[in-house]
């Protein structure tokens, strides 16, 4: 089976095994797998730059094309399928991704190619009857008039550079998730998002109540429970307790001259900037769970380790521009 996919779905974006980069994997260790052609996924390039980088990795057969050439692969009969991840998936089975994605939907649906989302259950969105109610991020014009620092577009041009499409669910061949394909309607065909979401929440609440029938009162350990998600005070108390790092940042005694600014998204992704005197240090903590979850959705820290063999492969490239990785 060959499949198209867009942007970067996999361990550098979600978790551990990948969203539809993991269905990816699922049919290359079945031995299913003929080809993944990764999209490039412009303007950004998260499929040239992270998802080339994890089909290589692992070894699965892939090939890299430019997105607008995506429909003319499908007219040359080499797409099986197309599976992408998602943003948001709402109410109708409307989903946002990357800007790109419906473009390839309306493409396979022409070439009557199946065209899959595969998501998280958190990603889905009930309370939004359709995806028109969905707001759309319109991202920096230097994007696409810029190219490493130097404008490549002439002075005076308009730019319109949204970071998401939505696809209407009518093109979506099935939903993805990890308790399952979210159901259709017999009748209409339509995406039954929120009785699916119903139908999960439903199951945790009576696996809840049976394990606690269960315990008969005792506790149930969770090696997980015992990280803590660092704050900006943690930050600094961590690193300077290592010398080796607080180094860099500042002399000894100098902790209270530090500015920490958090720019990761403070659930999955723990990343902290922290300046100091002496310099700078960008640490990044992998919790084995998602926060907003909690410990009942273990994360694996295969992600935070292919990312730093990434960063370090990168700085023995490119010392200039990437940064020395220092795991703690």
């Amino acid at each position: 089976i060959s499949v198209l996919t867009h942007c970067n779905t996999g361990s550098l974006a979600t978790a551990g095994y990948g969203t539809a980069l993991g269905v990816v994997r699922a049919l290359h260790e079945m031995g299913k797998l003929e080809c993944c052609y990764a999209c490039e996924t412009r303007p950004y390039n998260q499929g040239a730059r992270l998802t080339a980088f994890e089909l290589v990795h692992d070894g699965l057969p892939a090939t890299l094309l430019v997105d607008s050439a995506a429909a003319a692969l499908m007219a040359q009969g080499k797409v099986d399928a197309v599976v992408v991840g998602a943003d948001r998936v709402v109410a109708n089975g409307d989903t946002a991704n990357k800007i790109g994605t419906y473009s390839h939907a309306v493409a396979a649906k022409h070439h009557n190619i199946p065209f899959f989302i595969a998501a998280p259950t958190t990603t889905l969105d009930a309370y939004l009857a359709v995806g028109d109610q969905i707001e759309i991020e319109q991202r920096p014009a230097e994007e696409i008039t810029h190219f490493k620092g130097q404008r490549v577009v002439v002075q005076g041009i308009k730019v319109w550079n949204p970071c998401f499409d939505v696809t209407p669910g009518t093109l979506i061949e099935g939903i993805i998730t990890e308790k399952g394909v979210v159901p259709r309607d017999a009748g209409t065909g339509r995406h039954q998002v929120a009785k699916f979401i119903a139908a999960q929440q439903q199951q945790q609440v009576n696996g809840h109540a049976e394990a606690a029938n269960s315990s008969n009162g005792c506790s149930k350990s969770n090696n997980s429970s015992s990280v803590l998600a660092l704050d900006a005070a943690g930050v600094v108390s961590f690193l300077a307790s290592r010398p080796d790092l607080a180094a860099r940042v500042g002399p000894a005694g100098s902790e209270s001259s530090w500015t920490v600014k958090e720019v990761g998204d403070g659930n999955i992704n723990f990343v902290y900037i922290v300046m100091g005197p002496s310099g700078g240090v960008c640490l990044k903590q992998a919790l084995p769970f998602v926060r907003c979850v909690g410990e009942d959705w273990p994360l694996s820290q295969d992600r935070c380790r292919i990312e730093a063999e990434a960063l370090q492969l990168g700085h023995g490239l490119c010392s200039l521009h990437v940064p020395e990785v220092r795991g703690v």
